[in-house]
């Protein structure tokens, strides 16, 4: 997802492509920015968007319009940029003041996908990390390092129960569970152990 709002101005033959991608969490935010542009630009002829509200792969969060331009000419060519960009949360508007030149729908597609492909390459992207939690079984004598080590894997303590031994509840990242696992249990000789659900 984008980490902040980016512009870029296409210029092709005297016609100005004033591209925004923002982040978009639903549909209506990409609305917003559509209605926020067309107040911006008033001269514009039209304001042509294409959005990805959800994760990459979910088909059922997307959108385009072309706005008035030509069938196929604005949104798709906008639409596959953000999907082979394998972005997700983003909308992209582009709002085009025209200058006096017709650019045929091959200049069109070419001018609003390129609008989109400019400004998504300065576009900083925010990962979204995909959080599981998990319980650790963990000997006083290992606490410390238990949250030393979760620190420094940028997981979240959620909960520490105080019984025979420590059980925590944490939320880390799917992809580095696996590690933290295994360097717990080797800075601990086997002693600290993930419980299974229900133990």
């Amino acid at each position: 997802m984008p980490a902040a709002p980016c512009y870029h101005l296409l210029e092709i033959k005297r016609s100005k492509f004033h591209c925004h991608v923002e982040r978009a969490d639903k549909p209506e935010d990409a609305q917003r920015l559509i209605a926020r542009l067309r107040q911006h630009y008033p001269e514009a002829n039209h304001v042509c968007s294409a959005f990805i509200a959800g994760r990459v792969g979910n088909t059922t969060e997307i959108g385009c319009s072309d706005d008035g331009e030509p069938s196929g000419t604005a949104g798709k060519p906008m639409l596959n940029v953000l999907m082979h960009g394998e972005i997700s949360f983003v909308v992209a508007a582009v709002a085009r003041i025209f200058g006096g030149t017709k650019l045929g729908t091959g200049g069109l597609a070419r001018a609003y996908g390129g609008a989109v492909t400019e400004a998504m390459a300065l576009v900083q992207i925010e990962e979204q990390r995909i959080l599981t939690t998990a319980r650790f079984s963990i000997p006083y004598a290992f606490e410390a390092q238990a949250r030393h080590l979760l620190h420094k894997h940028e997981g979240e303590l959620q909960s520490a129960g105080y019984g025979e031994k420590v059980t925590m509840s944490i939320a880390i990242s799917a992809s580095t569970l696996p590690l933290f696992s295994a360097e717990l249990r080797d800075t601990s000789g086997g002693q600290c152990e993930q419980l299974m659900p229900g133990e």
